[in-house]
């Protein structure tokens, strides 16, 4: 029991010396989620009402097959459809309808697969920190040799004292 405390103890400090020191490595590790499955939204630009009698108006929205009818008044021009997933078929026609009741014929049918196009926002800044030096291979691996000295005469300084014209009389 003793003897697994003292292990215990010495890989414990190992570990915190390590973490101190900055030698604890952790790897840039990533993974990757599932695909998300997001709706896709749409906005639809109607043209400015044809006569001057029209009360509302009727965009018929179809996915897959399944048609719906959105009412709108007569002032409406900009529409946001429903959420649609990638992939799906989708095909609209519009139609107006007077003081009276009586309907237009449909628009010709305007049809698309519903994909995504957007990109994401640009991503924000990012940091990076030096964390350790090491040395450089390519600087150990080049190894300095030693210069041989060339000739070189020695010579020795005489100092003699200077001459001077100046002469003393008795």
């Amino acid at each position: 029991m003793l003897q697994k405390n003292i292990v215990f103890l010495i890989r414990l400090l190992v570990y915190l010396l390590r973490a101190i020191l900055g030698k604890n490595k952790q790897e840039l590790t990533y993974k990757l989620k599932e695909e998300n499955r997001m709706g896709l939204v749409y906005e639809v630009t109607l043209p400015s009402i044809g006569a001057p009698d029209v009360k509302s108006r009727v965009l018929t929205f179809s996915v897959n097959g399944v048609s719906k009818d959105i009412n709108l008044l007569n002032v409406e021009t900009l529409v946001t459809l429903p959420a649609v997933k990638q992939g799906d078929s989708v095909v609209l026609t519009f139609k107006e309808i007077d003081d009276v009741g009586n309907a237009s014929e449909p628009s010709d049918p305007v049809s698309f697969i519903a994909n995504d196009t957007l990109t994401p926002p640009k991503p924000g800044l990012f940091t990076v920190k030096l964390v350790e030096e090491t040395v450089d291979p390519e600087v150990v691996a080049s190894v300095v040799e030693p210069v041989e000295p060339v000739n070189v005469v020695e010579a020795e300084a005489v100092v003699a004292p200077p001459k001077t014209d100046i002469t003393l009389e008795d």
